[in-house]
């Protein structure tokens, strides 16, 4: 009898020594291969091809035996989607949502050809009738192509009409709906409601459930709810199996890195972070958690070849090694509390880390550059982002250098920060992102500059860019508040008291400017600032002004008499002005109790 396609290809593959992940690369994933070998599905024939390249075969020796293969089948044809009211069959239903079910996508199937019918479980018929798997595999099908409105109506009939055992499937898939439109407080209810629905089934799906867990955690992280995320990403995290994807897997750690982080921040009624009522060694066991999950997440997204996943973890690692610097500073100076006195904090290892978390990223973006005159809108704003860590990181060590009484190191850090700074703002103002200042940011090491970056003092320009794209939104806020820092870092150096409080006025401009469009953010369409892996989310406003707070109290501690009145005036309206922002309609809170009721 002539050999099974699938098998063929198994045996193909181990002769070469791949794995199903390597044989896949970058076209299929190993769930989609693992189906092919085991005859679960039939591969189209550009999957043939693909594979038989990746195999070294001739592909039409693959496409011959394919045509053998369903010669001696029984074969039960899969129509389009408009077509499966009338042709689908039971089978063929069953079968795909049986692999829906263990965490397959649509797009790895093809419809438009022939699949061999399989051995199914005899009960599988009667737990769900014909019609309401084919109403539900459109409402998937349409979701797959954008299609929100009519995935909706498919989705809810399918739900009305299916057994227990599909409705944590439905809910779940009605989840991903709502969060694809940008509802996350609804696609949240639809996911909690799977949740309960999971408890139904006589038999467990561990699967489905680690899915569930994880859209519940993307859910509440963009609603702010870190806490609450933490718990749906330790549930997901308890059934996280090596079989599973590894950009899934990459997502998990990435969420539990960036909520046990962000809930550290979660701001009480006066914007006060909750790691200032929190002891020091649990603040620094939370980063270090935080930081060793991200570290998991990176290297995931590495192996799998997934960059953009990557980006945003090495985004993440830097904006929160930064946050522990500033927090180790300030534990530093409420210990010590002689201002006359060098104070000495633990933090240059951190901040080396931020370069080269910056650094790496602006390396391959210089790759893109030798294929292509410029970067595309994406591509700058990552730069851009990774740039203004870069600044900041050259700053903190300017402020870490003058409190510990190591002036001309001050000086030159503070002044390679303003250089850079003042390149940064105005390339993003002409919209020239230059291959020559990636080149110069990427090997500035040490004392060393280049002739484009020599260092010198003086407050760094700020960029006029009223009329910017919904896109940039988050890399300008972070460049603004990058520039804000570094003014405020040059006021400290400066004798002259109506100098110093020109230089005060500029970053508090830069400041202003920061919350202003970070405030933008908040109002745009979901598909304007992110997918399911943004690091966008209503805390992210609010750290801005946690920031602000902090930098505005220690200048508090050293200005004039006049100057500090004027100051704590400008502390108490922009506490108020925090305080109205981070109202949240209380139907958006979920508690470490809801959460509990959903567990037992």
């Amino acid at each position: 009898m002539q050999m099974p396609i699938g098998e063929f290809i198994r045996q193909a593959r181990r002769q070469r020594g791949l794995t199903q992940t390597e044989l896949g690369n970058p076209e299929f994933s190993k769930s989609y291969v693992s189906a092919v070998e085991r005859g679960q599905i039939t591969p189209s024939y550009a999957a043939l091809h693909f594979f038989a390249l990746q195999l070294n075969q001739p592909a039409e020796e693959l496409e011959a035996l394919l045509d053998q293969s369903q010669k001696q089948t029984t074969l039960a044809p899969l129509p389009y989607a408009e077509q499966l009211d009338e042709r689908m069959k039971d089978q063929d239903a069953a079968m795909l949502l049986n692999l829906i079910q263990q965490g397959q996508s649509l797009d790895t199937f093809s419809f438009s050809m022939e699949t061999p019918e399989i051995a199914l479980d005899p009960t599988l018929d009667a737990w769900l009738k014909k019609h309401a798997r084919a109403v539900l595999l459109k409402g998937l099908l349409a979701q797959e192509h954008a299609d929100f409105a009519i995935a909706q109506t498919q989705l809810e009939y399918a739900l009305a009409l299916s057994s227990n055992e599909y409705k944590p499937m439905i809910l779940d898939a009605l989840g991903n709906n709502a969060y694809l439109l940008g509802d996350y407080a609804q696609s949240l209810n639809y996911y909690l409601r799977a949740l309960q629905q999971m408890k139904l089934l006589s038999l467990p799906q561990p699967d489905l459930l680690f899915r569930i867990e994880l859209h519940s955690g993307h859910a509440l992280r963009l609603l702010g709810q870190h806490e609450a995320a933490q718990q749906h990403y330790t549930e997901a995290h308890k059934h996280l199996r090596p079989t599973h994807n590894m950009k899934i897997a990459g997502q998990l750690y990435l969420g539990l890195g960036y909520s046990t982080y962000a809930f550290l921040f979660q701001a009480g009624a006066e914007i006060e972070p909750l790691l200032t009522q929190l002891p020091q060694e649990k603040v620094e066991e939370h980063f270090r958690q935080s930081l060793g999950y991200l570290l998991q997440s990176r290297t995931l997204f590495q192996v799998g070849s997934d960059w953009d996943g990557e980006v945003q973890a090495r985004l993440s690692q830097a904006a929160i090694l930064l946050d522990l610097c500033s927090w180790r500073q300030h534990q530093a100076l409420l210990k010590d509390h002689d201002s006359q006195r060098p104070v000495h904090i633990n933090a240059t290892v951190l901040l080396d880390d931020v370069t080269e978390q910056c650094r790496q990223i602006l390396l391959r973006l210089l790759e893109l550059y030798q294929t292509a005159p410029k970067l595309s809108v994406e591509h700058e704003n990552i730069a851009y982002m990774a740039l203004a860590y870069f600044i900041r990181s050259y700053n903190r060590r300017a402020t870490i250098a003058r409190l510990g009484g190591d002036t001309d190191t001050a000086m030159w850090e503070s002044s390679l920060a303003a250089v850079l700074s003042q390149h940064v703002s105005r390339s993003l103002e002409d919209q020239s992102l230059s291959w020559a200042i990636l080149n110069d940011v990427v090997h500035l090491s040490g004392h060393h500059a280049s002739k484009t970056l020599q260092p010198k003092l003086y407050l760094p320009y700020i960029p006029d860019l009223e009329d910017t794209s919904p896109g940039r939104l988050l890399a300008l806020a972070e460049l603004y508040f990058a520039t804000g820092e570094v003014s405020e870092e040059i006021a400290y150096s400066i004798k002259d008291s109506d100098v110093r409080q020109k230089a005060y006025n500029r970053a508090d401009q830069c400041f202003v400017d920061a919350i202003t469009v970070i405030s933008k953010l908040n109002k745009l369409p979901v598909d304007t600032h992110g997918d399911i892996t943004s690091i966008y989310e209503p805390g992210y406003m609010v750290r801005f002004y946690q920031r602000y707070l902090e930098i505005l109290k220690q200048r508090e501690k050293i200005a004039s008499t006049t100057a500090n009145l004027n100051n704590t005036q400008q502390i108490q309206t922009l506490l108020n002005k925090a305080i109205l922002s981070h109202t949240r309609p209380p139907y958006l809170l979920l508690t470490s109790d809801t959460h509990q009721n959903h567990q037992n």
